[in-house]
This record gives structure tokens, sequence and C-alpha cells, in this order.
């Protein structure tokens, strides 16, 4: 499932959004630059296994897979 949970957020919820720091999370934001520093965050709060979507949206779309609204 995803969850929206802003960058500038991050530190104050992400314990709350998501207790267990054994979590596969993926970040995402529209290049890829921010989620690769939200994810630098995650990994120095426990959250090990968050990793970032390379190239972010725009790359994804890109590649023509799929979306939801």
């Amino acid at each position: 499932s995803a969850s929206h949970l802003p960058r500038g957020q991050l530190e104050l919820r992400v314990n709350d959004d998501f207790p267990d720091p054994t979590l596969r999370i993926v970040v995402c934001c529209e290049f890829g630059k921010i989620s690769t520093l939200a994810t630098a965050t995650l990994r120095d709060l426990g959250f090990l296994r968050a990793t970032a979507l390379d190239g972010g949206m725009k790359h994804w779309r890109e590649a023509g897979l799929p979306l939801e609204n």
C-alpha cells in the first residue's frame, strides 16, 4: 500500500505512520532527488530497508509503467 508522507514532515510522522522499522519502504518524488535525501534520513532513523525509486516518477512514467490516481 502507498502512503503520502511529505519530506518536511518525515521526522515528525515516520514512527507513527510506520511503527515497524523492518518494513521495506520505497520512497519516490518527481525526479529522484528529494527521495534520495528522504531515504538517507529514514536509514539514519533505523529504517534500513528504505530505498529511493531511481529516477523518480518521471522515469517511471517514461518507462510506461502503470500508475494509479
